[in-house]
């Protein structure tokens, strides 16, 4: 026998708009309990099949707009601060130096070397360059505004935004690049990318048209670098064997765009050279090699000591040969033929002018 609810709490008993809310509370409570789950399965997609590093590039692309130049004879002979000015509303720093141009008929056409270094020498890089040198050379800053030297604690609150900024970075030498084609015409443009700089240059490839790419002491296997770095960071071997390894594996997850090995297609177009210290001590030897696999078409120099220190004048002046001297001895397929005129007024001599924004 079928007992009578003698419940006062019946459905009838309740107004619609209140069975509406129970039914949207309980869909809010059915969502929040999936939430984790969903967030593993798209972090373990995310994780297996990462976004397309030639997208994740280009995105950052844009177009070459106006090149602001500024003569800065306090710094020395020929050199200048450029301002490079992107459609998408970003500003570039950068310093040049003019070299020596010797115009002859029929000769090839000259060198421009659009450079990134290390975080922390930027676009100083430009004031290493002999004044006797007759490559144009256009040292890029790193485009981060944050401190260049930082612990390792606010290094990890910072990712985020040193993360965009090394995604930035191959687009910034490409911008370089087409300043340098359109301020210094004729030209034949070399990226050189060092150090920490030398990923970026070789993920350019896939932005810019260059003529030639050198590496100076360069790296890639992201993945064994940070673990590398990130093993002298922290500040307990305890922190090293737990810590490092997991962080390093997400590091280079992150920065995996940038990976040179992902971009070895595009670099195989042009000739590169490759200059490695006789005792490098910065980077692992995993790395090194894995830059060299990368890169199989490469032609390969030393140097003497260790990694590259800027403060180090001999060390400076044996690399500069060597670049130098490498990229006079590639063959130019345009020699001969009929150039644009080369730019009348010497480097540095007019005040600073922007000048007309191209699309490239």
């Amino acid at each position: 026998m079928r007992v009578p609810d003698r419940s006062p709490w019946h459905r009838d008993s309740l107004p619609r708009w209140a069975w509406v809310g129970m039914g949207l509370m309980r869909f809010v409570g059915v969502v929040l309990a999936m939430l984790p789950l969903a967030t593993f399965v798209v972090a373990i997609a995310w994780w297996l099949r990462p976004p397309d590093p030639t997208l994740a590039l280009l995105a950052r692309r844009g177009f070459t707009g106006t090149v602001l130049r500024t003569p800065a004879p306090e710094l020395g002979p020929r050199l200048e601060r450029w301002r490079i000015v992107t459609t998408r509303g970003d500003t570039l720093r950068a310093l040049f130096r003019g070299g020596v141009r010797r115009a002859a008929a029929g000769a090839p056409r000259p060198w421009a070397v659009v450079m990134l270094g290390g975080l922390g020498t930027g676009d100083r890089a430009a004031l290493l360059l002999p004044d006797s040198l007759d490559i144009d050379a256009l040292a890029m800053d790193w485009p981060w505004p944050g401190p260049r030297r930082m612990a390792w604690l606010e290094a990890l609150r910072r990712a985020p935004q040193i993360r965009e900024a090394l995604h930035e970075a191959p687009a910034a030498l490409a911008h370089g690049a087409a300043a340098l084609r359109r301020e210094r015409t004729p030209t034949r443009v070399a990226v050189l990318g060092a150090s920490l700089g030398s990923p970026a240059a070789v993920a350019a490839m896939r932005l810019t048209p260059a003529d030639a790419l050198v590496i100076v002491d360069g790296m890639a296997d992201l993945h064994a670098l940070f673990d590398s770095e990130l093993q002298r960071a922290l500040p307990h071997r305890v922190l090293d064997a737990a810590v490092a390894p997991l962080l390093a594996a997400v590091a280079a997850r992150l920065t995996h765009a940038l990976e040179p090995a992902r971009h070895a297609a595009a670099a195989e177009r042009v000739p590169a050279l490759l200059i490695d210290a006789e005792a490098e001590a910065r980077f692992p030897r995993e790395s090194v090699r894995a830059l060299h696999a990368a890169l199989p078409h490469a032609q390969r120099r030393t140097h003497a000591g260790s990694h590259l220190v800027p403060e180090d004048a001999a060390q400076v002046r044996q690399i500069i040969r060597e670049v130098a001297d490498w990229l006079r001895a590639q063959p130019d397929p345009l020699a001969g033929a009929a150039q644009p005129p080369a730019p009348t007024a010497p480097a540095g001599a007019a005040a600073a002018s922007p000048a007309a924004g191209t699309r490239r």
